[in-house]
């Protein structure tokens, strides 16, 4: 079993135990099997036991729980007492301790014994994880292509196809295969009081593309170095956690680090229109840090040392009480590990409850949705399910496309994927991957990866701007609408995958109909979230062809005998659709497009008369919709209506 993150990099990691004082038996044949060797485990006590420890007896909750073994330590999992004290307690949360031994155990042997104590009721190695790279990253190459009018002025921004792809870097790009971004900023960058809690390596808060854009603790960064000083439980914690090291400080010096934190950071939140670097998804759109809040979760360090079950689970919990609307995490078990939910839930209880903890809609924290997001990667085993957490329906799990908007050789898809972003293709390329931000001294200030790992970012940007512009518009949605209009913000992909091969350069192929149905509703679509936040029902047509679409569904049964006056395009949505003609007769919209994008149009007309009354006659009342068009490559089902 591994635990990886969505980049092309592999993890080593001890193979997973779980034991139960109820459910002993069914385990034994594994302990049998696979060994690990310690010195901590997890441990779920009694509320009897807890009760003890709460009272001051933590010598006899240590004596019920050795038995015969000699221990070190013994101590709540908790790091800080989390804000929701009752969420917490009904999660059990507050219930986890950690043993640590005084000498290296075998784990199976110990965990036999202390499941053996009446006041333990879980036990679960603390697993950890080692990180080596797979594959290459490569520093950034400019690439040259035309500059596109009303688009960022940040000078990297011509080589970022995942956010505007006209098709014109190379053979394998496919215009039109990208998040839609540059269609999004005509109405929304971003906002500060969204968070996005980035639970992985560390982000290099200080980058010159990221800073104006990370989220403070404003206390801890004007306080005393050494003390926590906003009471909070972390001491100086100033943009963050570092969870791997127990410590606030972001660090990326440890050995082998390769800058995937900060390279997720920048695809959601770098500074958009600051004339430096990179654009981002969500990083605002007048380059003064306007964009959403970026926090550091750190739970890998370098390939030497990755966070363990405890810390992941504690990086939740602290991104929920610390504002975090999304998690962003581009990690997870490789696919094909567990196939049932209840496979993941048993082995990884504790991680489990923090996920939990920080969904729970008693934690929300925006106020425009009523419950927090995690996105998660969908992992890189070419297999045909998502690896976990992501899998679990509460979660958003991630499958990668390249630039030509087919599935990436390494993605996996099919159970438990639910969107797809661009991930970047690996084997076509430098240009073909993702360029974003990176360390300097490791990758360059600015860097090209591939994976699942770049995908989920997309997503969780997507989210967050959808979040930012119903927070503009004084919107309110419930988990179960925001989680719908996510999954509805996409692009048609199956269209694309109805027969053929795409070839790779190695040889292989990847036989398209496979993929069909199986890598989630669609690719995510910037403009379209924001759509859906607006309420405002989306038309696709097809890119180069006369269009004639019905308007029934905007003016009602009687479309057909209203007069309609014309319509009316905003400048910027000409040129972002390259309007060609634009007419409305017998309640038909006649429209033709040249470029695939996004845009709105409006359609005037007169309800009651063929002309608007006022003081001269009667007449009848004007009236006039706005309609999102979607010029793409190809139409979908329902005569283009979304």
């Amino acid at each position: 079993m591994k635990k990886t993150l969505g980049l092309a990099l592999s993890f080593l990691s001890f193979s997973g135990l779980f034991f139960s004082s109820c459910e002993k038996s069914a385990y034994e044949g594994d302990f049998k099997e696979e060994t690990e060797i310690g010195r901590e485990m997890l441990l779920m006590l009694s509320e009897e036991a807890v009760s003890l420890w709460e009272e001051g007896d933590s010598a006899a909750v240590a004596d019920m729980v050795r038995g015969d073994m000699e221990i070190s330590s013994l101590r709540p999992a908790l790091s800080a007492k989390p804000k929701n004290a009752k969420l917490a307690a009904e999660l059990g949360l507050d219930r986890w301790f950690v043993v640590n031994f005084a000498a290296e155990r075998d784990l199976s042997e110990a965990g036999n014994i202390l499941v053996q104590s009446p006041c333990v009721e879980l036990v679960q190695p603390n697993r950890y994880t080692s990180v080596s790279p797979s594959g290459t990253v490569e520093t950034f190459k400019p690439l040259t292509r035309s500059a596109e009018p009303c688009f960022m002025s940040d000078p990297y921004f011509t080589s970022q196809w995942n956010l505007y792809n006209d098709g014109s870097l190379g053979s394998n790009f496919r215009a039109g295969a990208d998040v839609g971004a540059a269609y999004a900023w005509n109405l929304c960058g971003g906002d500060p009081g969204v968070v996005v809690a980035i639970i992985d390596g560390p982000v290099k808060y200080d980058h010159e593309d990221l800073a104006a854009n990370m989220w403070v603790n404003e206390a801890e960064f004007s306080g005393n170095a050494g003390v926590d000083d906003d009471g909070n439980g972390y001491v100086d914690d100033i943009y963050g956690y570092n969870f791997a090291l127990g410590c606030g400080g972001i660090d990326w010096s440890g050995p082998g680090e390769v800058g995937h934190g900060t390279h997720v950071a920048g695809i959601i939140g770098a500074v958009n229109g600051n004339g430096k670097g990179i654009s981002s998804i969500a990083g605002g759109v007048d380059g003064k840090g306007s964009g959403v809040r970026m926090m550091s979760c750190q739970v890998f360090y370098g390939d030497s040392r990755s966070a363990s079950d405890l810390q992941v689970g504690n990086a939740f919990i602290y991104a929920a009480d610390n504002g975090a609307c999304i998690a962003q995490c581009s990690y997870g078990y490789d696919g094909g590990t567990y196939k049932k939910d209840n496979d993941y839930i048993n082995k990884w209880p504790f991680e489990y409850r923090g996920l939990k903890y920080f969904m729970d809609p008693s934690n929300a924290n925006c106020p425009a949705v009523e419950s927090n997001v995690a996105v998660f990667a969908a992992g890189n085993e070419s297999t045909s399910y998502s690896s976990y957490p992501g899998a679990l329906p509460q979660c958003v799990s991630v499958t990668a496309l390249g630039p030509d908007g087919l599935p990436a050789a390494y993605t996996n898809y099919g159970l438990g994927c639910n969107i797809a972003a661009p991930g970047g293709d690996d084997n076509f390329g430098q240009s073909s991957k993702i360029l974003s931000t990176g360390i300097d001294g490791i990758n360059g200030e600015y860097a090209w990866m591939a994976g699942s790992s770049m995908a989920c970012p997309h997503v969780s940007a997507v989210i967050a701007l959808g979040m930012s512009y119903a927070l503009q518009l004084g919107r309110h949605f419930s988990a179960d609408e925001f989680q719908a209009m996510v999954y509805a913000s996409v692009d048609d992909l199956d269209s694309y995958l109805e027969g053929g091969v795409k070839q790779c350069p190695d040889g292989s192929a990847l036989e398209l109909k496979n993929y069909r149905g199986r890598m989630g509703t669609g690719s995510i679509d910037a403009w379209q979230m924001l759509m859906q936040v607006e309420g405002v029902p989306s038309i696709i047509v097809e890119c180069g062809k006369d269009c004639r679409v019905s308007l029934r569904d905007y003016f009602g049964g009687g479309f057909e005998s209203i007069s309609f006056k014309g319509v009316e395009v905003d400048p910027v949505y000409e040129s972002a659709l390259g309007l060609v003609s634009a007419s409305v007769d017998g309640g038909y919209l006649s429209i033709r497009c040249n470029r695939k994008g996004s845009g709105k149009i409006r359609v005037k007309a007169i309800a009651g008369g063929t002309f608007a009354g006022g003081p001269g006659g009667t007449g009848g009342s004007e009236i006039e919709r706005e309609i999102s068009i979607l010029s793409r490559g190809v139409r979908g089902w329902n005569n283009g209506w979304l």
